[in-house]
């Protein structure tokens, strides 16, 4: 079975998109609810699965790796 690469890459593509998308939204709600801890959570998964996808992709690694560790730093 032949692996379509295309289709893989823009499938992280979008999956990233989301992510950023799910991350923007979170911090943004974070401005009026700091306290709240599933916007702090679901900032963190976001997080957490951009960068375990782009794990899979050599040329995304350093990529995922600064968004998470953006995301980590306090």
């Amino acid at each position: 079975m032949e692996i379509n690469r295309e289709m893989l890459l823009q499938s992280f593509r979008e999956e990233t998109d989301e992510g950023l998308t799910q991350m923007e939204q979170s911090l943004l709600a974070l401005e009026t609810h700091p306290e709240d801890r599933e916007l702090i959570s679901s900032l963190f998964r976001a997080a957490h699965t951009i960068k375990g996808n782009a794990s899979k992709w050599p040329s995304a690694r350093s990529t995922g790796k600064k968004v998470f560790f953006r995301s980590t730093r306090h």
